[in-house]
């Protein structure tokens, strides 16, 4: 690919202009088709932020049954850092969406995101590229601009900020350096401390061999899980309602499906062309999509060991991440922006075939204006095309390891 039709060009550009359209489409007709790309066309805004805060107020977060119980499902971190944001604001009498009508609350809840975009986007730039320039610049835009992104900044999840640890993780876990290698670690327990599932992001540590900075982040890991218990009302006598909590959201998710990250969602998308004997009994689906996960992610999780490229073991891990959770939601695409920089910073110095399937599924997911194509070609194809691709190179670069070893 030349340097003009390069992978990073060709990203930005699309990207960009695609989040244009959308916005022009969206300025023409604010209640038409545009608003379809958030959540219930913005009626629930901020509500990931909203309600945890509320449920923070009194803080007893896992007995809080104002908006189900089966929503009280967070880490204590979580709920021990939207504490304080509940301190700036009494609980609002028109139930918890009320809170960004508090001046004091919205004010602060702002600065934290512009904060944490800040550092995202700085991350990104500094990573993407060896040299800060005007295509360093706008790939950070495009990744700001894109739809997984704007999508989670209008929910207001906390996903953002465990996302952040998460790239401080990918990014410096290898350093040599040691105060960024340790901050790498802590990033990395901060992440599960607020959202459990990018624990699994530890296994890079093994794959290096750092049994030590394994154990460490371990260390650290169990300090942010459970340490927070103790700054919530009755300690850890809560860890029984949590643990509770988390089978009702699950339970929740087999009577009301939403198409997430997970390989069930790419079958939920399309049920209506599988045989009606699948359509009518839609456990059996599930259950069958979770057992074939969890083999192809076993798989390509122990063939990762052989792998070479850094993009490539971490995209491994990423799609496991997003793939393995019973319910894993649309905003859990963040956990693949460290993968993707990574590997748009080393694609053009290595073309081929599956990079380019790589990139397209990366614009599938990014791609922001809302029309037939986008709503057919979203995350629910790329995510699997995306694990078709892991495996395809995982299994040559382990067949590569088996022919040297017998010839």
């Amino acid at each position: 690919m030349n340097k003009t039709l390069s992978y990073k060009n060709t990203f930005w550009i699309i990207v960009i202009a695609s989040f244009f359209m959308w916005f022009a489409a969206l300025v023409h007709q604010p209640n038409g088709e545009q608003s379809s790309l958030f959540f219930l066309k913005m009626h629930d805004f901020w509500a990931d932020a909203t309600n945890v805060t509320g449920m923070s107020h009194a803080n007893q977060p896992y007995l809080d049954g104002t908006v189900g119980l089966e929503n009280a499902i967070y880490p204590p971190l979580a709920y021990v850092l939207f504490h304080v944001l509940s301190r700036l604001a009494p609980t609002p009498q028109g139930g918890y969406l009320s809170y960004y009508f508090t001046p004091l609350w919205t004010w602060t809840f702002v600065l934290t995101l512009c904060l944490t975009c800040m550092l995202l986007y700085t991350l990104i730039v500094k990573n993407i590229s060896s040299r800060l320039n005007l295509q360093t610049v706008l790939l950070g835009l495009a990744f700001f601009l894109s739809k997984p992104m704007l999508t989670t900044l209008e929910r207001g999840n906390m996903v953002l900020l465990s996302a952040l640890f998460v790239m401080v993780f990918i990014f410096y876990y290898d350093s040599k350096i040691r105060w960024q290698k340790e901050t790498a670690l802590i990033s990395l327990a901060l992440a599960a401390g607020l959202k459990i599932t990018p624990a699994l992001f530890g296994i890079l540590l093994l794959y290096r061999k750092d049994w030590y900075g394994a154990l460490r982040a371990c260390l650290y890991g169990l300090l942010f899980f459970f340490m927070p218990f103790l700054f919530l009302k009755g300690g850890f006598s809560n860890l029984a309602p949590f643990i509770h909590n988390l089978y009702l959201h699950m339970d929740w998710f087999k009577t009301h499906p939403a198409i997430g990250t997970t390989l069930f969602s790419f079958f939920l998308k399309f049920r209506y062309c599988l045989p009606h004997t699948w359509q009518a009994n839609m456990d059996i689906l599930r259950i069958s999509t979770f057992i074939f996960s969890y083999v192809v992610c076993a798989g390509l999780l122990a063939g990762t060991f052989h792998l070479k490229a850094k993009w490539q073991k971490v995209l491994n891990v990423s799609l496991a991440v997003l793939i393995l959770p019973a319910v894993s939601q649309s905003y859990c695409l963040l956990y693949l922006f460290p993968a993707m920089v990574l590997f748009l910073k080393e694609a053009d110095r290595t073309p081929s075939r599956l990079s380019i399937l790589i990139l397209v599924s990366w614009l599938f997911t990014c791609f922001v204006y809302v029309c037939p194509v986008s709503l057919l070609f979203d995350h629910t194809i790329a995510v699997p095309l995306l694990l078709g691709t892991a495996c395809v190179y995982t299994w040559q670069a382990n067949r590569k390891l088996t022919d040297k070893e017998h010839a």
